[in-house]
Formats: C-alpha cells, structure tokens, sequence
C-alpha cells in the first residue's frame, strides 16, 4: 500500500512539472515569398530562385520580380525535398529551371510552365511523385537528362514540336505513363528514356528521329506494337529487353544492325521478319522469346551472335542456302526452312532500294498491283500505319508497302510505294503537297525515303523549290507530269 502511494505521488509531481512547459506544436505555414531565397545573377541584372524552405505548404507563387529585378531563373536543387508544396506557378520572365530544381518535391501535383523557359535542366522534375499531368511550353528545345524520371503518377505529358531532343532517362520510371505522342521535331530518343514505363501501350515514333538510345524501352511491359521509322539505322542494345506484351514489331530497312539483348524477354513476340539492310544480329537479341515460332533472315546478315535465339524453343528460321541463318540453324538445332530467291517484278515500273516509282496520282491498288508480274495472292498492301490496305479500289498512296510472300506465307520482299507528287501520303497531288515540298527543300521539314523521292520530281536526291513549283502547277491543273 505504501509503494503504490508513493508511486502515485510522483507520477502526479511529474504531471506538474510537465505542466510548467508549453507544449510544443509543428505547424506548416502557406507557402509566401518569404519562404524563397534569391541569388542575383552575375550580370547583376536579375535574380535566380537560389532555395526555399523545406515546410512551405500547398500553393506557391513565384514573383516575377524582386526589388525592381526579374526573375529569371530557377536554380541548382532550388525546390529540393519540399515534400509539402502541391503546386507552383513560374512567373514569364524565368527563362530557364535548373538542375535538380524540384527533385523529389513527392507531394507537387501542379506545374504551370510560362512560354519564356527554354530549358529544363537535369532531373528537374524527378521523384515528383505526385505530378500527374504537365505542358511543356513551345519554347523548349530539349527534355534534358531525367527531367521527369520516376514521375511515377504522371500519366499524360504533351510535347511541343519545338522539343529536338528527348534525352538519357527523360521519362526513365513514369509508371503511370499510357500513351506519348513524339513531334516531327525531335530527331534522338536517349538512352533509357521510357524505361520501366509500365503503363506505355502506345507510342507513335516520327520519321524525323534518327536514334534510339540503349534500354530506350526496355521493361515498358504494356508496350503490345510499335513502328520504328525508317529514318532510325540502329536498333542499340537492351533496347526493348522485358517488353513482355510486344506483339508485333515492324523493322524498317533502314536499320543495319540489331543490338545485344535488342528484344530479350519479349515473351509475346509470335514472328519477326529481318529486312535486307540488317548485316549484324547480336548475342541474345531475341533471347527466351518464348511465342517466338517464325523468323525470316536474309542473305543480308552475314553475323548472328552468341545465343541470338537461345530458349526460342518453338522458333522455326526461314533462310537462303548457304548463309549465316542456315549455319545458325544447324549449329544450334533450330529448325530451317529452305526460301526460294524471290523478288518484286514491276515490268513498267522502277522497283529499287526499297522503293517502287512511277506510279501516278489517283491510280488504285489494284492497278499498281496489276503491273506486277508476280502472282496477286502473294502481294499485300499495308497503309503507312501498318494495317492492310483490303480495299484495292483505294488510291495507292505515298508510303504504302507492298509485300511479297512465298508459298509458306512469310514476307520475302517489300517495297514502299512512291507516287510521284505525293509527299503528304494521300494519294493525290495538291497544294498542300507542294507546301511541304518547300518546306524540306529549305530544310523546315525532314522527309523520309519515300516522301523524298515523291517530292523530287526532276529526279534529284533532295526535293527543291523548282519541284515544289511544278507540284503546285500540277495541283492547280496547269500542268501535268
């Protein structure tokens, strides 16, 4: 009885003195113009947002001015771990965001970038986690290292046709990320770019880019189809490892040479046709792709490497007698279908290097087909989108590709149509066409293969303004090839 008095008794002397003490209380104030520091800029004519306080919460404004100077920048880690802050405005005279410059601000949900920024740095925007939807203004020109990495609930992002260049891991971890549309713009895809993208199903690539990086889209597990242009010469290494869905892909010939590990792990792949420019496949390029059943090897590729189709354990190859596919074959127990040397015949018109011409403004599929010699059951159209064109009373257009198949149904051959006038791939020969033939001829616009060879009517390697000319007499009924 005695021990639980005394017990009682200095339990009740500790309340009291706890008592004495005010309790201490965590408060998390409305972001201000106070919670920001400034640095001035070396040129002394302006100032840069150089930090701000880590518990600034919710909104923030960031002033255009500060003492009568602009504002014109956004510094190195400048909004660095304010996990609290959810939205930003950047005033119209900031220029530039600096590295780092929001990295890992988890609770940001809103960004309004003005049209004066012409740069945003490395990792911007990285581990902004709660960064659901951004527009990036017409006046950037790059998407710089990570800027948006790991941005993992961003899951829509327009980018301007001012963008050149998407960089090294720019989307690197955006695993909310459904669908991109790439402009005309940009001409390099870095590496690692939308790897682990995991929601990506879609995304359409511009004739106007000329590379992608190493492990561009690599675990994009969504990923079902994709085109690769055929401006692109290289498919790099793990470049579409762990793509799990891919289904269908189609390889231009304008790719020589497919990289390590290229597509590792697509377990969806069913077929694939190597085109005639590939000289060079590397080791475990289709690794364990397990739906793997067919592959077609041209003459072309002199070099398969090391386990290129290990664990393809139901592919069959299809090549020609005596090259580097049928070796392979033998070599690792792989099945190997004999093909027959078989090619486009076009008695009347031009069919070489991958292109066929002469054909006229308003002439039908089924009238370019019919100037074939090869047997019509083994000719398919496919429009510039990659669907067959199954209404051969539709106007042949720029880009189409006719493929030709031999008698174990696998394409052996395939041309991309050229109809002469037709750069804009509508089949007829308008303004619009000699709009753009202008464009390219003074480099404001980049034509592939066939675009070039439909706009260079006077037969030269590029486009000129004089065709551009003729396109438009024709097009306005003054004239006619």
């Amino acid at each position: 009885m005695k021990k639980s008095k005394k017990f009682l008794s200095a339990f009740l002397a500790a309340l009291l003195v706890l008592s004495a003490f005010p309790a201490t209380v965590f408060t998390a104030y409305a972001a201000g113009v106070s919670d920001l520091a400034f640095a001035l800029n070396d040129d002394g004519n302006g100032y840069t947002v150089s930090g701000c306080r880590e518990s600034a919460t919710g909104e923030l404004i960031i002033p255009s001015s500060v003492g009568g100077k602009p504002v014109t920048g956004i510094g190195y880690e400048a909004f660095r771990d304010c996990g609290l802050l959810t939205s930003v405005i950047i005033p119209n005279s900031v220029t530039s965001i600096g590295r780092y410059a929001f990295f890992s601000c988890t609770s940001l949900a809103s960004v309004i970038i003005p049209n004066s920024v012409t740069s945003i740095g490395d990792q911007a925007f990285s581990l902004c986690e709660s960064l659901a939807s951004i527009t990036i203004p017409n006046s950037v020109i790059s998407i710089d290292y990570g800027a948006f990495s790991s941005c993992t609930s961003l899951a829509s992002i327009a980018i301007p046709d001012s963008v050149k260049i998407i960089d090294d891991s720019a989307f690197h971890g955006c695993t909310s990320l459904a669908s991109i549309a790439i402009p005309n713009s940009v001409t390099s895809i870095g590496g690692y770019a939308f790897m682990a993208c995991t929601s990506l199903a879609s995304i359409t690539i511009p004739n106007s880019v000329t590379s992608i990086g190493d492990y561009a889209f690599r675990e994009c597990t969504s990923l079902a189809s994709i085109v690769i242009p055929d401006s692109v010469t290289r498919i790099g290494w793990y470049t579409f490892m762990d793509c799990t869905s891919l289904a269908s892909i189609t390889i231009p010939n304008s790719v020589t040479s497919i990289g390590w590990h290229a597509f590792k792990y697509c377990a969806s792949l069913t077929s694939i046709t190597i085109p005639d420019s590939v000289t060079s496949i590397g080791d475990e390029a289709f690794f364990s792709c397990t739906s793997l059943t067919s592959i077609t090897i041209p003459e072309s590729v002199t070099n398969i490497g090391f386990d290129a189709f290990s664990k393809c354990n139901n592919c069959t190859i299809y090549g020609y007698v005596g090259t580097a596919a049928q070796q392979y074959a033998v070599e690792n127990d792989i099945p190997f279908v004999l093909l027959e040397r078989v090619e486009f015949v076009f008695p009347t018109l031009n069919a070489s290097n991958g292109l066929v011409s002469g054909i006229s403004a308003g002439e039908t599929v089924a009238q370019v087909l019919a100037k074939s010699s090869n047997d019509a059951d083994k000719l398919k159209v496919f429009s510039s989108n990659g669907g067959q064109v199954t209404d051969t009373s539709a106007r042949m257009c720029t880009g189409f590709v006719i493929k030709l198949y031999d008698v174990s149904g696998t394409v052996v051959d395939e041309v991309t149509a050229v109809v002469k006038g037709d750069v804009d791939g509508d089949g007829s020969t308008t303004a619009a066409d000699a709009r753009l033939t202008l464009r390219c001829a003074t480099s404001l616009e980049t034509f592939n293969a066939a675009q070039t060879a439909a706009g260079a009517i006077s037969g030269g390697a590029k486009p000129t303004a004089a065709d551009a000319r003729r396109i438009l007499r024709v097009a306005t009924s003054l004239e006619s090839f």
